[in-house]
């Protein structure tokens, strides 16, 4: 084999093996702490340590993306950003 079909088949593999590495889902540990957007009562159980005014685990900053008003700690989401 020549030097180049061996890098070639190299540069397949390592791309297959992202891939899949990317598309297998990942054990997640339950129980240990509560994602943005869960329910909180101290940072302590929050992923992300910041549990929000509104006794929700979140991200302080504004115009970040989010899906509900709980991702936000304004508890505001409109439009994907949170306000």
């Amino acid at each position: 084999m020549t030097l180049l079909r061996i890098l070639r088949t190299l540069a397949v593999l390592v791309i297959l093996t992202v891939g899949w590495l990317s598309l297998s889902p990942r054990a997640v540990a339950t129980g240990v702490c509560q994602p943005v957007g869960g329910s909180c009562t101290s940072r302590a159980q929050c992923c992300f340590p910041y549990c929000g005014p509104h006794h929700n685990c979140c991200v302080p900053f504004h115009n970040r993306a989010c899906r509900q008003n709980a991702d936000c700690c304004s508890y505001q989401c409109s439009g994907g950003r949170c306000l």
